[in-house]
This record gives C-alpha cells, sequence and structure tokens, in this order.
C-alpha cells in the first residue's frame, strides 16, 4: 500500500508495526513540484528546515521541466552548481535539494508534496 501525500502541516509519519520509538518511525520525505522563482524559494525553506528537524528525511526532491542554460541542462546546474540561474539567479540552494527532470521518480514515496 503507498502512502497518502500529507496535507503541509500535518504529521503523516506512520508507525512499521514497531514498538512505537522513534526508530520506528519513518521520516517525512519532502518533494517540491517546480523549481521556477517560487519553487526554488520554497524548495530552499523546506531544505534548509528538513536538514535540521529529525522527523525529515534532509533530502528535498524538486521536479524540474529540462530546458538548456547556456549549453547545460538546468537539473545538472542545479545539482552541481546549487543555483538556478534562470529563474533565482544569484541565490545558493542548499546542496540537499535534489533536482530530478522525471516528475514521476520525483515524487515517489513522498509524504508532503508541495
Amino acid at each position: 500500500q503507498q502512502p497518502q501525500p500529507a496535507l503541509l502541516g500535518t504529521p503523516a509519519m506512520r508507525l512499521r508495526g514497531g514498538s512505537g520509538s522513534r526508530s520506528d518511525i519513518e521520516k517525512e520525505k519532502v518533494c517540491v513540484i517546480g523549481s521556477g522563482n517560487w519553487g526554488c524559494a520554497i524548495a530552499r525553506v523546506m531544505a534548509l528546515n528538513t536538514a535540521t528537524l529529525g522527523r525529515f528525511d534532509p533530502t528535498v526532491r524538486m521536479w524540474v521541466y529540462e530546458e538548456e542554460v547556456e549549453g547545460r541542462n538546468l537539473t545538472d546546474i542545479i545539482n552541481t552548481d546549487h543555483e538556478n540561474p534562470k529563474y533565482l539567479p544569484g541565490i545558493t540552494l542548499p546542496p540537499n535539494i535534489v533536482a530530478i527532470s522525471d516528475l514521476a521518480a520525483a515524487v515517489a514515496d513522498a509524504t508532503v508534496l508541495v
């Protein structure tokens, strides 16, 4: 059975059938759909928070419509340079944001969709 995405701000942690201890709780997995200026800005906020909050997987996946910017794929630029020079130039994105151009792969197993 696939987990259902959580509404933002509501807990969707599920017990894995254990004692209910912290180690038995699955971490929330965040995916941001879109990588324009708003998508990158919210992904940055989410990534900074997930990196410090133990109930979240620190990786924030971000779906990116693949396009070329100055001869390079936008996903490659975001994943290596940690910046979106087309839609949010000059703003450093945290390294725990992973740009993915395949929508199904980006949202796979996500419990929080933004």
